[in-house]
């Protein structure tokens, strides 16, 4: 029996197939071959496969795999949400500005233990890392504050905080104030999962190189 995750992308996949791909070229100003659409997602070169929408993500070292869950389900919505070309306001808000049920303290206590175990006591490094992933520093809140990329035209803004005594380690992001003309507010969650895991599988890695240049292909 398929897991529901599995369930939930092979659906999606098949929604994508029945969208116009070129006009998610259009919109977004991406690369299009005969059989896949090209975007750079975080760090990866990511190809969409328009025969059966499956989702292949080369990173910067080489190393070719699927793209996970969050990762996928993100891109998806992507490419076929928006009606219009959407543009970024320039303004940052909080996901509690945004909407939706759940504000953004509860948001810093859904991040997994297991990623704020590997970040925590490394706050360097991360910095390091969130850079190298194409960001821009800005510190001016937490212990880490980054500007990432993670679509073409949609940034976000990570800030991680470590623990102490009386805390524990907790992060945030903040999103454009126009975000939701790119993605729906509920896929603001798998964004934040993909970009916490990739930030988590290159602090575990050691750390690839910045992102792949535009000649690579997959």
């Amino acid at each position: 029996m398929r897991n529901n995750y599995a369930l939930q992308t092979s659906q999606a996949a098949a929604l994508f197939l029945t969208y116009d791909p070129d006009n998610m070229v259009r919109l977004h100003g991406l690369e299009r071959a005969d059989d896949r659409i090209e975007v750079l997602f975080m760090d990866c070169r990511t190809a969409v496969s328009l025969k059966d929408g499956h989702v292949t993500m080369m990173e910067p070292e080489g190393r070719v795999r699927d793209a996970s869950f969050d990762e996928a389900m993100t891109l998806y919505e992507y490419l076929c949400y928006p009606k219009t070309k959407p543009e970024a306001a320039g303004i940052w808000a909080s996901i509690s500005e945004l909407g939706g049920v759940v504000g953004s303290y509860h948001a810093q206590h859904l991040q997994p233990r297991e990623d704020r175990d590997v970040f925590s006591g490394h706050t360097e490094r991360l910095r390091r890392e969130a850079l190298a992933m194409g960001g821009t520093d800005a510190g001016t809140s937490g212990d880490v504050s980054v500007i990432l990329p993670v679509l073409p035209g949609f940034r976000m803004w990570f800030q991680f905080w470590d623990g102490d005594e009386e805390f524990p380690p907790h992060d945030q992001f903040l999103f454009d104030r126009n975000a939701l003309s790119f993605l729906r507010y509920e896929t603001l969650w798998y964004v934040m999962g993909a970009v916490r895991n990739r930030l988590s599988e290159r602090m575990r890695a050691g750390g690839p190189p910045g992102p792949a240049g535009d000649e690579e292909r997959i």
